[in-house]
Parts: structure tokens; sequence; C-alpha cells
């Protein structure tokens, strides 16, 4: 299997300016776990992943009282 198998042929891309609220809704929204970050431009300059969220918007260990076990 080949990657043009299975890639996005019109994926989505987002400004660096949106928030990241906003980014996970789009992701939640499209059924999509990725977007490419576009300068005005319109050129890539990054990508940003459910991945990026998650680690992004978990509470930390500290916060929820878990330590090491988080």
């Amino acid at each position: 299997m080949q990657v043009k198998s299975i890639m996005t042929r019109d994926p989505v891309v987002v400004p660096p300016t949106m928030t990241v609220e906003a980014v996970a809704q789009l992701l939640a929204q499209r059924h999509i776990s990725a977007a490419f970050v576009v300068d005005a431009a319109g050129l890539p300059i990054g990508v940003v992943s459910e991945g990026d969220l998650i680690r992004r918007l978990a509470p930390s260990a500290e916060e929820t009282g878990l330590g090491w076990l988080a």
C-alpha cells in the first residue's frame, strides 16, 4: 500500500493564530486527526494533531493530584 491510497486530497488548513480550542472543535467536526498550519501565503509551516491538543489541553499531573500515575 502507498500513502497516496490513504491520504486526504483536500487537507484542512488553519492559520497559526487559531486557538487550540477552535482547532480541537474543527478536528472533531471534520472527523480528522490533524491539520496543516499555513502562513498568510498559504505555505505550510507546521502540523497540529490530536496528540498535540491532548498534551496541551489535558490537565497536568500536578493539577490532577495523580503525580507519576498520570
